[in-house]
């Protein structure tokens, strides 16, 4: 193939992902051959709503997501990423600003942890993260959305603990979505997004968020955010694992259970725990 024809071909590509009648046809083709294209999880291609009422009336939330130098209780944040949008009660409307940090912490980061991330010593070293930014990418939203918010919620609110994290409602994509109930095969990040027919970056935090919100934009008779906050409105059940024995704690913390080292989260006792919603799908598991 010349140098020509492949520019030839660039550029009736680029013409036909301009509109969706082009991409209709770009796809038929491409299914003709066997083939298909996955889209981009990226700020620029979220479906931005045009709807000037719904956009006038919108509130502010938070996506958040970090990644830390290990799973355990004392380990610290590397990296946090904030994604501000725009929302009414039916679903996402827009994608806004991106924070995006690292942080050098005070413990090594485990070597799965940066074989996942690719976060390494170095690649921290003499960063800081001050609540006082953190607090004020936050001013004004409403609510705080992660993709496993038991973790994600201990993790910031211990690092950052004047940021004012604690003031703010928080929601679980990865617990507060019936997943299965909407057809996926899995309710891992990759894998809802993957089944919406979009790809991203995983396993580092900026990337994450911007796919959460694409996992969240998914439509059955509603989407999965508009489910994500009726579901989050629902009263919740503490669950204490009193007297586990020491051998359970890896499958309690698979579990989304967290450690109550002082008791004061676990009813007075130090123990593992986890808050569910109050619904006979939640309780009977």
């Amino acid at each position: 193939m010349t140098p020509e024809q492949e520019e030839r071909i660039r550029a009736l590509i680029a013409k036909l992902t301009t509109t969706e009648e082009g991409r209709s046809v770009l796809d038929a083709a491409l299914d003709q051959a066997g083939l298909a294209v996955l889209k981009r999880a990226r700020l620029d291609t979220f479906p931005t709503c045009t709807d000037p009422d719904r956009l006038a009336a919108a509130r502010t939330g938070i996506i958040l997501d970090c990644e830390t130098t290990g799973l355990e209780e004392t380990d610290e944040v590397v990296e946090l990423a904030m994604l501000r949008f725009r929302f009414d009660e039916r679903g996402i409307l827009a994608l806004d600003t991106i924070f995006n940090e690292l942080r050098e912490p005070s413990v090594p980061i485990s070597d799965e942890a940066a074989r996942v991330t690719g976060i390494s010593a170095e690649t921290v070293a003499g960063k800081r993260i001050e609540d006082a930014q953190v607090a004020a990418f936050l001013d004004g939203a409403e609510l705080v959305i992660a993709h496993n918010a038991a973790f994600d919620r201990q993790m910031v609110e211990r690092t950052f603990p004047r940021a004012g994290f604690d003031r703010l409602p928080w929601h679980c994509s990865l617990e507060q979505v019936d997943w299965k109930g909407r057809g996926k095969k899995g309710k891992s990040l990759e894998s809802v997004v993957l089944s919406e027919g979009y790809v991203y970056g995983s396993h580092r935090a900026d990337a994450d968020v911007i796919a959460t919100a694409f996992a969240l934009n998914a439509t059955t008779e509603e989407t999965a955010f508009a489910e994500l906050l009726r579901r989050g409105s629902v009263a919740s059940v503490l669950v204490v694992a009193k007297d586990s024995r020491f051998e359970a704690k890896d499958a309690l913390k698979e579990a989304g259970f967290r450690w109550s080292n002082d008791g004061s989260e676990a009813l007075g006792h130090r123990a593992w725990f986890k808050e569910i919603p109050d619904t006979p799908e939640a309780t009977s598991e």
